[in-house]
């Protein structure tokens, strides 16, 4: 398994919707407890990817790969330009 092949598993795993859509009920009377609870895990989730990004930024300066990290958020933009526009385009 190499890293690359990781990586792109990471960015067609949709667990992100589908755990949003089991955090906030359908019908439920109080929503708000939900989304608060859903906004306050996806911030902690948030902190996680940046502390981890700022690692790895770190050790592929130490390598000398420094500028294939940009490349790489590059890529995961792009994926998520793409997950949040195309519900709006059907």
């Amino acid at each position: 398994m190499t890293p690359s092949r990781v990586f792109l598993t990471t960015l067609l795993n949709p667990k992100a919707i589908l755990f949003a859509l089991g955090v906030v009920p359908f019908g439920a009377e109080r929503v708000w407890p939900y989304r608060a609870g859903f906004a306050g895990l996806r911030a902690l989730v948030a902190l996680g990817w940046i502390g981890f990004g700022a690692l790895a930024g770190r050790a592929a300066a130490a390598t000398g790969r420094g500028h294939t990290i940009p490349r790489i958020a590059a890529v995961v933009a792009g994926f998520a330009a793409q997950l949040l526009t195309s519900p709006l385009l059907r």
